[in-house]
């Protein structure tokens, strides 16, 4: 039973040591540094050659569209004019797939390639739709996003696919080295990113001076509403081989990019929407790898139980 906490242990514990203690997001620097890691850790074990683009990945993208769009449709309706909530809800329902989501995948034997694909498909297109959707709901246009979020993507996506195939193509080893030895600690880098990540909500609330505790109330209610109708929006499109990937796809997302997009256009109140996303979408990542490791034991001993009869029953035969 312990073994099957420690892995959602390492994703909620840090997240709240981060929210006691604001100064971790002196360390928000090295957040862009360890997506790399881990992307480049699960790269590394992929063989690109079969990267296929599938259908429902598509149908995907059009829903986190979909659902970015009618969630802040419905926010302005029901607060009333409150753009600012109705903001927090939109950076939270449009960003894009996380770039952890490979690696969640990983710890829950999913299809990490499927993942990277739909992965790839969400950053960029979603990224391109911000071009167009930003006016409308910041009312305003700055161009110098555009630059923002291409070196963005290609920092946390290009590089690490680039240095895999360099390093692959030099030491082959490196594949099963990443798998067998590298893959089953990569966590504590997640772990140590939702520790700064922490720190930065903690800060912005802190800085912040809210008085209405309904703003915050209407925030998280409606945040949650946005995960729990994306994971389970992304299950019900998946193919029915590719319901777990699907449902991560669409649910986890890249709340650090969607941040500096609500910082940057339009105000630090709209950026706590994807903040309040990071613990709803982590807690639902930790039940998961709970459910899976705990899965996992049950079949162990299930199979160590069977040898052992099998053991029994050869020796008894055995004996003469």
């Amino acid at each position: 039973m312990w073994k099957a906490l420690s892995q959602p242990a390492k994703i909620i514990i840090p997240l709240f040591i981060g929210l006691c203690f604001p100064w971790m997001s002196r360390a928000s620097f090295m957040v862009r540094w360890l997506l790399v890691v881990m992307l480049l850790n699960a790269c590394l074990g992929i063989k690109f050659s079969g990267l296929k683009i599938r259908l429902y990945h598509w149908y995907l993208l059009a829903a986190n569209l979909a659902i970015g769009v009618l969630a802040w449709l419905l926010a302005c309706w029901f607060c009333g004019g409150n753009t600012e909530v109705a903001k927090a809800v939109f950076f939270t329902a449009i960003s894009p797939t996380a770039t952890a989501a490979p690696v969640v995948i990983a710890f829950l034997g999913g299809n990490v390639a499927t993942v990277l694909m739909g992965f790839l498909i969400s950053d960029l297109g979603i990224s391109l739709f911000l071009i167009g959707l930003l006016p409308l709901v910041t009312g305003q246009l700055k161009w110098e996003f555009v630059n923002e979020v291409f070196l963005n993507i290609a920092f946390v996506m290009a590089l690490p696919v680039f240095l895999s195939r360099v390093l692959l193509h030099f030491w082959p080893w490196l594949a099963d080295f990443a798998k067998y030895k590298i893959a089953p600690h990569a966590l504590w880098a997640w772990s140590i990113m939702l520790l700064i990540l922490g720190g930065m909500a903690r800060k912005t609330f802190d800085e912040q001076e809210i008085s209405a505790v309904t703003i915050l109330l209407q925030i998280g209610c409606a945040t949650l509403a946005v995960c729990i109708l994306n994971f389970f929006a992304g299950w019900l499109i998946g193919p029915r081989r590719c319901k777990l990937e699907s449902s991560q796809l669409l649910g986890q997302k890249n709340t650090s990019f969607t941040i500096y997009l609500a910082i940057t256009f339009a105000s630090p109140v709209a950026a706590l929407g994807p903040l309040f996303y990071i613990l709803w979408h982590n807690s639902w990542n930790a039940i998961q790898m709970f459910q899976f490791e705990k899965r996992r034991q049950s079949k162990a001993a299930r199979f160590i139980s069977a040898r052992a009869r099998d053991t029994h029953t050869e020796a008894k035969h055995i004996t003469p």
